[in-house]
């Protein structure tokens, strides 16, 4: 029995935070908005831990079974708006805003941006297959340039 079975026996992984600490990263680096949804990261959390005991008390391979909790941990969570906007700022914007301050002026965009998103559904789809030249690129560059110059730019 390895390490990490061990371990799951004798506490539930939660309490190990192994699942959380991962998406946490993630949300922190790709999805900053999510970061305070308690409900949506204890959901998550609980079903990767299930899958991966599940997958291992059917006798998985440990690699495997943390794969199949990863799917789990991270359903859901395929294109990041964030990312799509801090990517238009770095750049179009980046000589109009800070290195150090991207990250929030970006995350404060997702809000303002959020029409023309909505117009883009499926995302994933439209967005993975014509980016980074689309349609969606332009109409965002063309938002955020609007921003006036108080706002940074």
């Amino acid at each position: 029995m390895n390490t990490l079975s061990k371990l799951f026996k004798c506490k539930k992984m939660t309490e190990l935070s192994y699942f959380k600490t991962l998406l946490e990263n993630y949300l922190y680096d790709h999805f900053p908005e999510l970061l305070q949804e308690k409900h949506f990261i204890q959901t998550h959390v609980e079903l990767a831990e299930d899958v991966y005991r599940e997958s291992i008390e059917q006798g998985v391979n440990v690699h495997i079974a943390l794969e199949y909790a990863h799917r789990e941990l991270f359903s859901g969570l395929g294109f990041s708006q964030y990312d799509y906007i801090l990517d238009i700022v770095q750049e179009h914007f980046s000589d109009k805003v800070a290195e150090e301050e991207r990250r929030e002026f970006s995350l404060g965009l997702l809000s303002q941006c959020d029409a023309i998103f909505r117009k883009y559904n499926p995302l994933n789809e439209i967005v993975e297959e014509f980016y980074p030249h689309n349609l969606l690129q332009a109409e965002l560059t063309g938002e955020i340039s609007k921003i006036p110059e108080r706002d940074g730019l």
